[in-house]
């Protein structure tokens, strides 16, 4: 089985209050900091990965 590695990242000390607010007070089915964190790092790199894809097009149409 293939197992996961994990690395740490400093985050600021506001922007970790306001996260643990946030679990503490709407939950959304967040059990931990990291299950927040690791949610919005992925979805940020999926909407990134997007905006890619479409400059890309749009550069290779205006190219031709």
């Amino acid at each position: 089985s293939q197992t996961s590695k994990y690395r740490n990242v400093k985050i600021p000390a506001d922007l970790m209050n306001e996260v643990e607010k946030i679990i503490e007070r709407l939950g959304l089915g967040y059990r931990t900091v990291s299950e927040f964190v690791i949610e919005a790092v992925r979805k940020r790199v999926e909407e990134l990965n997007r905006e890619v894809r479409v400059v890309g097009r749009v550069i290779d149409y205006v190219l031709l």
